[in-house]
């Protein structure tokens, strides 16, 4: 993992570990706004409820994953991470993390 963040569904930040030159309330918003985004597909296509979003960026990859009714996990890897072990990991963290907001 190269950083993270957990925000509020509103875009608000809770808590991060981002690089400095990172401005977290502007990716917070930005995460905030791509889960939305993705949320109305997703009620479009019927596909359920949105879990995860997954960008596959020519240098990082980028999860965002739903923690409960109230908050979002936001997370950057390396390009060549092992992606089906990091979400594995997210999910049991987003448990941890809904109990806490």
């Amino acid at each position: 993992m190269r950083a993270a963040t957990i925000l509020s569904q509103e875009g608000l930040p809770i808590a991060s570990a981002l690089p400095h030159d990172v401005d977290e309330t502007q990716l917070a918003a930005l995460t905030a706004s791509i889960l939305c985004t993705a949320e109305k597909a997703s009620l479009q296509m019927r596909a359920g409820d949105l879990e995860q979003v997954y960008i596959q960026g020519s240098d990082r990859n980028l999860l965002v994953l739903t923690v409960g009714q109230n908050a979002v996990l936001m997370i950057s890897t390396n390009k060549n991470a092992n992606i089906g072990l990091i979400f594995l990991n997210c999910r049991k963290i987003c448990e941890k993390i809904a109990l806490l907001v």
